[in-house]
């Protein structure tokens, strides 16, 4: 239905006071004729494909209380007429495309208790509050463009229960006044570029339930009786900051406490006993300088039955883990410990925390073998066991773990690998596997990253790798292979690996020449190549137009490696690799969409003969280890 069928309906019933139409696929522009409505007093056009201006005429009902305009394609600005409404009380536009300065209008209102204006294109300053006392309640303008410094005077809304800011160009310190809004219980500035000290009122703020101010530049120590101060706190997230000294002991007394998010940042000390927190169900402190002690903290999370997520990797946690790690919540579905100094065997009590999705536990100093157990985690999604110093075979039973998407672990290759067929990303390099590529992985054909390299592998390179249509990284150098490289039915496939002469690590795509037009597709890359020289295409080194070793046609290229693969792994990282710092920031998405534009005006503009690409995706635009994007 049309938007104008919906007001000749509108006016053919009894007056309206309400419209709701949220959550359908209404298109189109919002009738002017909307504001004539006799006796208007909501609007809900929530989650639509509405496009355009706000009509200036929605503001002119004089009943006009409630208006929702959420989660569509509107544009431009907030009609003044709805700035002035004497009778609006709720304005929420979250999710659109509007622009311009936020309307300062707003911060005179005497009836406004709603604003949420997050995620638009807002840009300039926040405006000052002039006018006390307004009965602001909620106060939303995060993911916009704004810029400057908080103004102090938001201190002034003395009725604010929810100030959000997250997500904008924010800089300065915070101000003090903020601490003073006796009923705030949300504040979240979370991705901005504030700067100092976090002022102690906000740390004495009792009434504050969510406090969120990760991804700043904030220093400090947090304060010692921080778990007394804010006794009614839920969500306290400080990640990616630099904050130092220890954990606040007190915060075992913050009993409503369900996510503590301390990530990146200088902590030092003792990681305190949690368990007399019966809500808490998110611990994140990867990547400070925590330290373990005699791992008792452990023991006391045991109590916390409600605990999905303990993330304490990339600290300078030491010594052996307890076997009481197995009396965690049957409900941890998170356990990351990768990146530590953790030594001894691996607890085999571990099998029984049946809920885990992701066990994080490469990078430590951790010996004897991998226990059985661990096939008793059938929910894993995530395995990481390598770059420790692990021996024997790795167990059969790790083919129970048949949602497995991601394995990096050290050891023989068990067969049984095979049956997890839902594996995406196998990393075993650089161990003293031996034997075959087990012939049970063929079944893995929803595989796109292999890596065996730097192992003692033998015999020959299976036919059905030619077959896994998503594999775009496979790594089989240096080891013992023998025979032909199989054919498969692309025309080429890219392998890693090194020259000689070449001191850098190359990428080698060899050509399947039983493949159907494989010999008119090299000879046309190469006269493509010939002709193309620019600082963001794919530099090619040699090539080889040979027979191997039974008097078969070989023909290859070889090129620069690329040591931060392809863009689409930066687009679209898994969990695993956001805890690695795989995230691309503004500048860097900048400075790559340039690269790359610049490579298609070279090949549409500059060629002796333009070139299209007829292929140009994110997977085909390669970053180096500087960050610079080659168009491939």
């Amino acid at each position: 239905m049309n938007m104008k069928m919906i007001v000749k309906l509108s006016y053919a019933s009894s007056p309206s006071s309400q419209i709701h139409l949220s959550k359908n696929k209404l298109q189109g522009r919002i009738p002017y004729a909307f504001g004539n409505l006799p006796k208007l007093e909501k609007v809900v056009l929530a989650s639509n494909r509405l496009t355009g201006d706000i009509p200036a005429s929605l503001g002119s009902s004089l009943s006009l209380t409630y208006v929702n305009l959420e989660s569509n394609a509107l544009t431009g600005s907030i009609p003044q007429s709805l700035l002035n409404s004497s009778s609006l009380k709720v304005l929420v536009l979250t999710r659109n495309t509007l622009t311009g300065e936020i309307p300062k209008p707003l911060f005179t209102s005497s009836t406004l208790t709603d604003i949420y204006l997050d995620e638009n294109n807002f840009v300039g300053s926040i405006p000052h509050v002039t006018a006390t006392p307004l009965p602001l309640q909620y106060l939303y303008l995060g993911g916009n463009k704004l810029s400057g410094t908080i103004p102090s005077s938001l201190g002034n809304l003395s009725s604010l229960l929810d100030l959000s800011l997250t997500r904008n160009n924010l800089t300065g310190s915070i101000p003090d006044s903020l601490g003073h809004i006796p009923t705030l219980e949300l504040l979240n500035l979370n991705v901005n570029k504030l700067t100092g000290h976090v002022p102690s009122s906000i740390f004495n703020l009792s009434s504050l339930k969510s406090l969120a101010m990760a991804n700043n530049s904030l220093t400090g120590e947090l304060p010692s009786n921080l778990g007394y101060t804010l006794p009614n706190i839920k969500t306290l997230i400080l990640s990616n900051n630099r904050f130092k000294g220890p954990i606040p002991p007190t915060l075992v007394n913050a009993s409503n406490l369900k996510s503590l998010y301390l990530r990146n940042n200088s902590l030092t000390g003792l990681i305190p006993f949690f368990g007399s927190l019966l809500n808490l169900e998110e611990v994140m402190l990867s990547y400070n300088k925590l330290e373990a002690a005699d791992w008792s903290f452990i023991s006391s999370l045991s109590n916390c039955s409600k605990l999905t997520k303990l993330l304490i990797d990339g600290n300078n946690l030491k010594g052996k883990l307890p076997r009481s790690i197995g009396n965690l919540s049957s409900s941890l579905k998170w356990l990351w410990l990768r990146d530590n100094k953790i030594s001894g065997h691996i607890p085999p009590e571990l099998g029984n925390l049946k809920g885990l999705e992701m066990l994080y536990m490469d990078y430590n100093l951790l010996t004897g073998n991998i226990p059985p157990a661990i096939g008793n985690l059938n929910n894993l999604v995530v395995l990481a066991m390598a770059q420790n110093n692990l021996s024997g075979q790795i167990p059969d039973t790790i083919g129970n773990l048949v949602k497995l998407t991601d394995l990096k672990l050290s050891g023989n290759i068990p067969s049984s690998l095979g049956k997890c067929v839902a594996l995406e990303s196998l990393e075993m390099q650089s161990n003293l596997l031996v034997g075959s590529i087990p012939k049970s992985f063929e079944k893995l054909v929803g595989i796109w990253n292999m890596d065996i390299s730097q192992n003692n592998l033998t015999g020959k390179i299976p036919d059905f790798l030619s077959n896994f249509s998503l594999l775009y990284d496979l790594n089989l150098s240096f080891n013992n292979f023998e025979g032909e490289v199989p054919a498969g039915g692309s025309f080429a496939m890219v392998y890693k690996g090194n020259l000689e002469l070449q001191e850098d690590e190359v990428a080698i795509k060899i050509f399947n020449l039983g493949t159907y037009g494989a010999h008119r597709g090299f000879i046309a890359e190469c006269e493509t190549l010939r002709n193309v020289r620019h600082r963001n295409l794919v530099k090619i080194i040699t090539l080889c137009s040979s027979v191997d070793a039974t008097g078969a046609d070989f023909k290859a290229l070889v090129f620069q490696y690329m040591q931060n693969g392809n863009l689409d792994t930066w687009l679209h990282p898994k969990s695993q690799e956001l805890s690695q710092g795989k995230v691309l920031t503004i500048s860097q998405r900048v400075n790559i969409a340039l690269d790359v534009a610049f490579a298609l005006d070279y090949l549409h503009n500059q060629c002796a003969t333009p070139l299209i690409h007829c292929d140009l995706k994110p997977s085909n635009i390669l970053l180096d280890l500087d960050m610079v994007a080659y168009v491939s």
